[in-house]
């Protein structure tokens, strides 16, 4: 065998060894690479369970803070209101006595001297302007009252979340209940659009109601005077509901703060603040989504994606 054949082999055994070592090292890359994008995934997994477990004690702390202020501010408004309605009753029942007294005591200013006449017209008017401020003063501290009674139930019933019963409900059903709950004489002047499939629902009924009830709501408060319902049923594991309207839109800056507890754009004492709160911390803990879409002068839609079973750690 000569020197050249040896070599040769020698070459080939080389040459094979290389390739081998190349596709070894090749098959080991992109092992590590799979196993780098594995740990990735599983620390973004993790980060987001982090992320949700952290978000719902917050909720949860929250919910019991918001318990407790509740109650305590609910305590005197019981019967600050109602003793104001009695006050009420009074100062009409006060007024109508000394209006009489003084209409006596005063007695005919056409009979009277011109100046004593002055002086019981001046008086007579006092009184009239005191009887008058006292009824708008009592009115808007009624007022008052009962805009700090409808904040106290919103909080009551955000930190009151997961505490009815879940059951399984189709998205008609839900949607039907929504109907049922928003004020009928707002509705009577909206044109609406529905197209829901037939997609059943395990939630907490109570809660979903309210969630959605308000994101109409406010669709409706925004001058919205044609809605429109659409559930996509594709995909067999959530379902996907766009309510879209025709009102007066949000910008951007509003976009951002829109689930901001008190968070309002309406005028002082028309609006709450808290409704799509409720509606962001009911839909998250279904461990769904809620999305606002909008621009000026077009309208709004918002997308509400839900699972279709319960998470069983949701509350």
């Amino acid at each position: 065998m000569s020197d050249g054949h040896n070599y040769e082999r020698a070459w080939q055994r080389e040459r094979l060894a290389r390739q081998h070592a190349e596709q070894l090292l090749e098959e080991k890359t992109r092992s590590l690479y799979d196993k780098v994008l594995e740990l990735q995934a599983s620390q973004a997994n993790l980060a987001k369970a982090q992320d949700q477990l952290l978000q719902s004690e917050k909720l949860k702390a929250i919910g019991q803070l918001t318990a407790g202020l509740a109650h305590e501010i609910n305590n005197p408004l019981s019967f600050c209101l109602p003793n104001l309605e009695q006050l009420s009753l009074h100062q009409q029942a006060i007024g109508s006595v000394v209006t009489a007294l003084v209409s006596h005591s005063l007695g005919d200013t056409t009979t009277a001297a011109p100046q004593q006449s002055q002086q019981q017209t001046a008086r007579r008017q006092h009184l009239d302007w005191l009887l008058e401020d006292s009824n708008e003063l009592i009115n808007e501290l009624q007022q008052g009252m009962q805009r700090i009674q409808e904040i106290i139930k919103q909080l009551y019933h955000y930190s009151m979340l997961g505490q009815s019963a879940p059951a399984l409900c189709s998205v008609a059903e839900l949607w039907a209940q929504v109907w049922q709950k928003l004020d009928q004489r707002a509705l009577a002047h909206v044109t609406l659009q529905q197209s829901l499939g037939d997609a059943q629902l395990q939630l907490h009924p109570v809660e979903m109601v309210t969630a959605l009830a308000n994101i109409v709501d406010n669709a409706l408060k925004a001058g919205a005077s044609v809605l429109s319902i659409h559930c996509d049923c594709s995909d067999t594991a959530y379902v996907r509901m766009q309510i879209r309207d025709n009102g007066h839109g949000m910008s951007q800056l509003t976009l951002r703060q829109v689930f901001e507890p008190f968070f309002t754009t309406r005028d002082v004492g028309a609006g709450r603040g808290l409704g799509l709160t409720v509606s962001y911390s009911i839909i998250r803990q279904h461990h769904g989504s809620i999305e606002f879409s909008s621009d000026i002068g077009v309208g709004t839609c918002c997308t509400v994606t839900l699972p279709r079973r319960l998470v069983e750690d949701m509350y």
